[in-house]
């Protein structure tokens, strides 16, 4: 009987040279117990280039960690003082499923990162794939909703905006001042927040791609596997 032979199978993951992501591993050696016709042979874990480019760096992952506050702070405020707002009961409302699904796609956000960053670090990693397989279908879903709701919440709070009051309670056009405040600068800070990350996302790819660049000027990086993420 033969002693098993140990060989070296590099995992490659080809992204996108950049400092600024934790996903940023070209190459892995794990030392196996590989005895069949795959024995030394390179495995490759590709992984999809808008996946990577959305979940996988530092930039998306502090952004979904930001965005966990304001829905943590609808549902408090929306479960609080639910039924306090005659002038339009569905503010609350709004707030607490406002809060509970922007919860759903932050937390499911920060999950993929957590798998692609599974899948460049373990090869083939089963709770990598798991999460993928479970969180992406969620965040896809839950977003177009979200959008949806955040639009019916416009109307329902910008509706009443100059015709709510706060003195008089036994009133139909009264609403708890908590309430209407915290709902209508959710908003507007939605609106603040979009536009920061449209222009932080533009200018991350700015630097991503000087980076490229540079990187490909001083031969740090080959351009043939730039080509090859190109086509993932």
């Amino acid at each position: 009987m033969t002693s098993p032979v140990y060989h070296n199978i590099q995992s490659e993951v080809v992204l996108a040279p950049t400092n600024d992501t934790l996903l940023d591993i070209k190459e892995e050696t794990h030392p196996l117990d590989v005895t069949g016709p795959t024995a030394g042979r390179r495995q490759s874990v590709k992984i999809p280039a808008n996946l990577r480019s959305t979940f996988g760096s530092n930039y998306s992952l502090i952004s979904f960690l930001l965005h966990l506050i304001i829905p943590i702070l609808q549902l408090y405020i929306g479960i609080k003082y639910q039924g306090q707002c005659p002038i339009q009961p569905k503010i609350a409302t709004w707030m607490i499923v406002n809060g509970a699904v922007g919860l759903v796609v932050a937390c499911s956000g920060i999950l993929i990162f957590v798998a692609l960053l599974l899948l460049v670090t373990v090869i083939c990693s089963p709770c990598g794939i798991c999460l993928l397989v479970l969180m992406v279908p969620l965040i896809v879903l839950s977003t177009p909703f979200l959008f949806g709701w955040f639009l019916a919440g416009n109307f329902w709070i910008f509706s009443v905006r100059h015709t709510v009051q706060y003195s008089k309670h036994d009133t139909s056009t009264w609403c708890h001042p908590t309430l209407y405040q915290v709902a209508y600068w959710s908003i507007i800070i939605a609106y603040i927040l979009f536009f920061i990350n449209c222009i932080g996302g533009c200018a991350y790819k700015a630097y991503q791609q000087k980076q490229l660049r540079t990187e490909i000027k001083t031969g740090r990086v080959d351009l043939h596997d730039q080509i090859g993420v190109a086509r993932t």
